[in-house]
């Protein structure tokens, strides 16, 4: 599977990340870049038109042709969290590091035989 945009930013660092990824609103843009790079599609029939029904925690985008709802977070790892998207990013920013750190082209210390 190919790294996305979002996966993998050699050399960006906690400050840069919190700049790119610090406000809601930017995880949202960057999620539905990520998901829909050519614009919404429905996940059941393929279809462009959509609604936007704004909820507690996540927008909605429903279907105007099958009437489907679907969010930004469905079928991803923050799915099912109540968290903000910050956090989930920032999470996921973190495992990343962490993880590179111990990889034998990266520098780390560690070797990589404690994967």
């Amino acid at each position: 599977m190919a790294m996305g945009r979002i996966q993998f930013q050699a050399g960006l660092s906690l400050p840069e990340f919190i700049q790119l990824y610090g406000a809601e609103e930017n995880c949202e843009a960057a999620l539905e870049q990520a998901r829909w790079p050519d614009g919404f599609r429905c996940p059941r029939c393929e279809c462009k038109e959509y609604g936007l029904i704004h909820g507690r925690r996540h927008k909605r985008y429903p279907c105007r042709s099958c009437r489907h709802q679907t969010t930004l977070t469905a079928g991803t790892i923050l799915e099912a969290t109540k968290l903000p998207l910050t956090t989930g990013f920032l999470a996921l920013y973190l495992v990343g590091q962490a993880l590179a750190a111990r990889l034998p082209c990266s520098g780390g210390r560690t070797s990589p035989h404690s994967l």
